[in-house]
């Protein structure tokens, strides 16, 4: 639905949130059968890139960054510290207000990092 200004006013409904986290908190990668060089790169973020003024309310956006900072945020520092902690031969990138298409925003960063690791 949307509002005579033309913002999006409805959310994911609870069902299809439900689904999402239940796969997200099941899953159960096998990163411990990693035994090559690893680079990994993770993207923390503080929501700024999930906002958007042309199509959100305020309400919204408040809404997606009280996610990111309750839940996403403490989310993300969790995989992190597992996933060196399940493969600790592994190089971990972490790029602060990092974005889910990290190797296009942050493009230099992830080829450099990339370069220096193939070439280590």
């Amino acid at each position: 639905m949307k509002t005579p200004e033309g913002k999006i006013v409805e959310k994911m409904s609870d069902e299809i949130n439900k689904a999402i986290m239940d796969t997200l908190t099941s899953y159960v990668p096998e990163d411990s059968k990693i035994k090559a060089p690893t680079l990994a790169f993770f993207a923390t973020s503080k929501g700024i890139y999930a906002l958007s003024d042309d199509w959100m309310t305020e309400e919204q956006k408040a809404q997606i960054m009280n996610h990111f900072e309750t839940r996403e945020k403490s989310w993300t520092r969790e995989n992190i510290e597992q996933f060196h902690h399940i493969v600790p031969h592994a190089v971990i990138i972490e790029i602060p207000q990092g974005h889910h298409h990290c190797f296009i925003k942050h493009e230099e960063l992830v080829y450099g990092e990339m370069r220096k690791f193939l070439l280590d």
